[in-house]
């Protein structure tokens, strides 16, 4: 019931506002409102669409590929920039690759990295 009473007042206010506009003006508004409805319309739609697909389960519904390790073949000697932060992850890996098993469990030694 608010709602249609609020539409009710909505158009009235618009009438009144059109009233008081020079012909040119009101015009001009209401040769473009068809158009503007359509546009707002459309982008309504849109913004619905992609709220369904990303978040009500869209990327779930996604065929899922599962990664080969074998099939990455980037070192860090491919990739360009950043020397600094390239051997900064290279400690961290090389410290990943010989800390004993129960260090990694815990993580204690490890917390400052990440």
């Amino acid at each position: 019931m608010t709602i249609i009473f609020s539409v009710i007042v909505l158009v009235i206010l618009a009438i009144v506002g059109l009233n008081s506009l020079e012909s040119f003006y009101r015009n001009l508004t209401l040769a473009t409102m068809p158009i503007q409805l359509l546009l707002a319309g459309v982008n309504a739609f849109i913004f619905v669409f992609f709220y369904l697909l990303f978040f009500k389960d869209g990327f779930s519904k996604m065929k899922k590929a599962k990664i080969n390790i074998e099939d990455i073949n980037i070192r860090f000697k491919d990739v360009i920039g950043l020397e600094g932060a390239k051997k900064e992850a290279a400690e961290v890996v090389k410290l990943l690759k010989t800390a004993p098993m129960s260090e990694r469990s815990e993580g204690r030694s490890l917390k400052a990295f990440f």
